[in-house]
């Protein structure tokens, strides 16, 4: 306890958020209540908010002694560089024609449709990757996109395997996982 209390305003803040946003994120899957299931995810980069804030606050316990804080600074680094790379990835993918093809697969098939209801949206979770290509005057990739299908009746998670080769014009879903 005497930890939690010698942080900042901010840090106690942020790892109390972090923590009942990745309760309440699993809680949701596990009852199945169809609300705010990117939550789980948002609680883990505030956590690693939060883990940047202890760390800033060790560097400032340990800078009056003259003790090393390099490892800490690289930890901190290495914590800006993930919440930097996953912001990019949310502003990013959502443009993208291959989520765009995701997307329009879930609402346009009839299985999902009669599984999920009307789908509301498609909700991305920035832990896929994607590797786009020219060949000649063509473009070709693949990707692997983490989504929450949002329905009428519920949601899920899914892993969706993307491909364009360069014989297709169009992003194509090439498996659900």
């Amino acid at each position: 306890m005497s930890f939690f209390l010698s942080q900042n305003a901010f840090t106690r803040v942020a790892i109390i958020t972090a923590v009942l946003l990745i309760i309440y994120g699993y809680a949701a899957r596990l009852l199945n209540i169809y609300f705010f299931w990117e939550s789980a995810f948002i609680g883990w980069m505030v956590a690693f908010v939060a883990m940047i804030g202890i760390l800033g606050g060790l560097i400032k316990l340990r800078k009056p002694f003259k003790n090393t804080t390099l490892p800490q600074k690289i930890v901190i680094g290495l914590l800006c560089l993930v919440l930097l790379v996953q912001a990019i990835f949310l502003i990013v993918v959502p443009r993208t024609d291959a989520y765009k093809a995701v997307k329009a697969f879930f609402q346009n098939d009839i299985n999902f449709r009669n599984e999920f209801g009307e789908v509301k949206d498609c909700s991305i979770i920035p832990v896929g990757s994607m590797a786009v290509s020219q060949v000649g005057n063509t473009t070709v990739g693949e990707g692997l996109l983490v989504v929450i299908v949002k329905g009428t009746k519920k949601f899920h998670r899914y892993q969706v395997h993307v491909v364009k080769t360069a014989d297709l014009d169009h992003w194509v879903v090439d498996g659900v996982y």
